[in-house]
């Protein structure tokens, strides 16, 4: 099955208008296809509003719902969008026939995943409200039962289906009793710098993984995998934290054009770049996602924070050695910033698609 992303913002649809909101979810999937060609669905969600709506954003719903009807049915939930709908319509209409008074043109994509631009002209309803205050508690459990079925059905999974939904102020724990946290730390020494501070408040528990000097390859991913799962296993009354740090030591490179080569230890156990040094470029280490997205994955459903590339380099140069990092100026240090940039946005988009439910930077 792969993941499944379910995206939607009413928010955002009512203050950018259809024709902008159409075109930054044909990004958004455009963007998730890049990164991972294979193994990732889009599709659009329900919305669900926290304040009343006017006509104009309940129009604004219903021609997106049609449009993703008529053209991108593969990205549209069906059955929660028409749960969805029924919650628009006056309570006394007796029709669903459209009236040509109603119709309003577009200048949208054919598809989500089709770039030519086409004009639609969206029938509209002679019964939609004129306005709508925020969903009831039992509105919005309608709509999320809806969401979950269709899920369930579509994917051949088993999301948990029922129950009434509250406001999280009706479900607060009011134990006043503190419990342990665990912080794994996995990775390389700066990982292993938090142990020390970490390890003098008296509520967390830190189980170091870390290794100094560690190099991020598909042998070492194996081990730490490994060694996660296991003190993963031990019994643990309270929530757990798992911080990785893997890529700090990949992510630069030293030698010269067409030359380049990982950073090598010095006598000082330090790393140096001899001659000139750069950030690895996105394709130079695609080849560590793999081995990365089954660690993030080894993390279970555990809250995590992944620790993106040091700037080192960019700070300060490895040492004095003149015949080191013969490259230090500007170009290099605007270059560097960006390409950080994106290794980190890549590592969160790694742990998302490894099925992280919550991954903090």
């Amino acid at each position: 099955m792969g993941t499944v992303v379910v995206i939607s913002s009413l928010s955002h649809l009512c203050h950018v208008g259809l024709s902008a909101y159409a075109e930054d979810l044909q990004s958004a999937s455009k963007r998730l296809y890049n990164m991972f060609s294979t193994g990732v669905k889009l599709l659009h969600g329900t919305m669900i509003p926290c304040a009343e709506m006017d006509s104009t954003a309940i129009r604004a719903w219903y021609d997106l719902d049609q449009w993703l009807r008529i053209g991108s049915p593969q990205q549209r939930l069906s059955d929660t969008a028409g749960k969805t709908n029924l919650l628009f319509v006056r309570a006394d209409s007796q029709s669903t026939a459209t009236q040509s008074a109603y119709k309003v043109r577009y200048r949208l994509p054919s598809a989500v995943n089709r770039q030519e631009p086409t004009v639609w002209e969206m029938t509209g309803r002679s019964d939609l409200l004129n306005s709508k205050a925020k969903f009831s508690t039992a509105e919005e459990a309608t709509v999320m039962e809806a969401l979950l079925k269709e899920l369930n059905k579509r994917f051949h999974v088993n999301l948990g289906v029922g129950g009434e939904l509250l406001p999280p102020t009706e479900e607060a724990d009011l134990s006043t009793e503190e419990k342990q946290l665990r912080v794994i730390l996995v990775g390389g020494s700066h990982a292993r710098r938090l142990a020390a501070i970490m390890g003098g408040i008296e509520v967390v528990r830190v189980v170091d993984l870390s290794r100094t000097g560690l190099v991020f390859t598909e042998d070492t991913a194996a081990g730490l995998t490994n060694s996660l799962m296991e003190a993963l296993k031990e019994d643990h009354d309270g929530e757990t934290l798992v911080v990785y740090n893997v890529f700090d030591n990949v992510s630069y490179l030293q030698g010269e054009e067409e030359k380049w080569s990982r950073l090598e230890k010095g006598e000082d156990c330090a790393y140096h770049a001899k001659g000139k040094v750069k950030v690895a470029s996105m394709e130079e280490v695609r080849h560590l996602f793999r081995p990365a997205t089954a660690l993030f994955r080894a993390g279970g459903l555990h809250k995590k924070v992944i620790i993106p590339p040091m700037e080192r380099y960019v700070r300060s140069k490895c040492c004095s050695d003149i015949r080191h990092m013969t490259n230090y100026t500007s170009e290099f240090l605007a270059q560097a910033a960006d390409r950080l940039t994106g290794i980190g946005e890549r590592r969160q988009t790694t742990c998302t698609h490894a099925g992280c439910p919550t991954t903090r930077w």
